[in-house]
């Protein structure tokens, strides 16, 4: 019994298994849309509304291309890709021709509109720090983005030349596999189940046929009848113990089904950017921090290395610059005299970014040594002064080793630049250094000495 009951779950796990196979595919949900446009008269410029695609999925990829659009040196087309939060992206692009992309959210048609501009294109920096993400490829260009509201994507050449008018977007949908995923596990589950039967069976049966060794058979005697005293007991059926098991078996299924995920993902879904709190527009969102701030740390590797203030004037203004090139010139007499402060390339701990949508902007934020997590960590204050600009440095400070971060507002909701002279504090800011610079003059005999707690700095002046 037991090996008719292991081919039935052979049986029944194979059919589970298939059609699974099947909801994966045949009767499974679509994973993608593609749809395709050619644009035509493209202008130097097009913009894609990313909130038309985003109503029918967030991840989107794009295909561009465009033979027309050759360098004349190279014979090769350059094409670029950027995306990043609308107001940036039209400040940066100014009031220049452009065509704008817009998909249908029921259907997906693309559809392209020309619209004109007053100005002409002046040379700027494809790579702006305004872009959350930033691809550029020769010929053809194919890249997926994980899309955030409030968004444009923007396709070009190089500026002059008309932009890529081949342009080919697929939608990727996050498909629910629960089905499919449960059948192959119960499938797997029963396979299991009858494998173990068979095995079972096999053992038991195996055993009961096993004679003892050294010894003749004995002769069979004949037995006696004996009347019984009382009534015969119900002989047991060896079947009822295999339906049993069979119950249990479908017990098991059963709940096992209820403890299956009810959201399996198709795969690991790709992080996407935090959009803002609905009515704040903050400078930078953590993602595009982290892009501006490796772009920095590179710039700065470079400068330390040749020890030249201009090749760090590209990433460093204000105070932080005339710092860096003090400390600069002084190494280049005796590199002995004086070690450049290390600005690490760690993990971003606190991201304070101003809430406004007009320049300049600017953002604070702590960053950590993920290389040292001994090294105290440093305070940086990095500024935009103009939508054609990228962010440079402008205040650096190491942190006091184990500072406690008070709470402050979270990136996405940012926070407004306060005045030097404002009462809306405990302690304005001018007067802040005014009593601290007086506690370092005088030490513990400064009258302010009680309201400052004591720091190394005080030490060592």
């Amino acid at each position: 019994m037991r090996f008719i009951v292991s081919v039935g779950l052979f049986f029944l796990a194979a059919i589970l298994i298939i059609l699974g196979m099947f909801f994966r595919t045949i009767w499974g949900e679509q994973e993608t849309m593609t749809k395709t446009i050619a644009v035509p008269n493209s202008q130097d410029f097009t913009l894609v509304d990313l909130d038309s695609l985003r109503s029918i999925a967030k991840t989107v990829e794009f295909d561009i291309s465009d033979s027309s659009a050759s360098d004349a040196n190279t014979g090769t087309s350059n094409v670029f890709l950027v995306w990043g939060r609308k107001p940036d992206v039209t400040a940066w692009m100014g009031d220049v021709s452009h065509t704008v992309i817009t998909g249908d959210p029921k259907t997906g048609e693309l559809t392209a509109k020309s619209v004109a501009g007053l100005a002409e294109f002046s040379k700027r920096d494809f790579n702006s720090d305004l872009w959350i993400q930033y691809f550029q490829a020769e010929g053809q260009l194919k890249k997926e983005i994980s899309t955030i509201p409030n968004c444009y994507a923007l396709i070009a050449s190089d500026g002059w030349n008309p932009a890529p008018a081949n342009i080919k977007v697929t939608w990727k949908y996050e498909v629910d596999y629960t089905v499919s995923n449960r059948l192959f596990f119960f499938g797997i589950f029963m396979g299991i189940a009858g494998f173990v039967l068979f095995l079972w069976g096999w053992w038991d049966d195996n055993r009961k046929h096993r004679h003892r060794q050294g010894r003749m058979p004995m002769r069979p005697r004949k037995r006696r009848w004996k009347p019984s005293s009382g009534p015969l007991a119900p002989r047991r059926r060896r079947g009822r113990r295999a339906l049993g098991f069979v119950s249990t078996l479908g017990v098991a299924t059963v709940v096992l089904t209820g403890c299956a995920s009810p959201n399996t993902p198709a795969e690991t879904p790709i992080p996407s950017p935090t959009a803002s709190d609905e009515g704040m527009y903050v400078s930078v969102v953590p993602e595009q921090f982290d892009r501006i701030y490796r772009r920095l740390i590179g710039v700065l590797a470079g400068a330390d290395k040749s020890l030249l203030a201009s090749d760090a004037s590209e990433r460093l203004g204000g105070a932080a610059m005339r710092f860096r090139s003090a400390e600069y010139t002084v190494r280049r007499v005796d590199k002995s005299l004086v070690d450049l402060f290390d600005i690490p390339d760690g993990n971003v701990r606190l991201l304070l970014p101003q809430q406004t949508d007009s320049w300049p902007r600017s953002v604070f934020a702590i960053i950590d040594n993920k290389m040292d997590p001994k090294a105290p960590s440093i305070a940086v204050v990095m500024t935009q002064d103009s939508a054609l600009e990228n962010y440079k440095l402008v205040y650096y400070m190491g942190l006091e080793p184990g500072v406690k971060i008070p709470p402050v507002a979270t990136p996405t909701k940012g926070t407004t630049v306060l005045p030097s002279d404002t009462q809306v504090l405990m302690l304005s800011p001018t007067q802040a250094v005014i009593e601290y610079g007086d506690v370092l003059q005088n030490g513990e005999k400064s009258e302010y000495a009680f309201q400052i707690a004591p720091d190394s700095l005080q030490e060592q002046v």
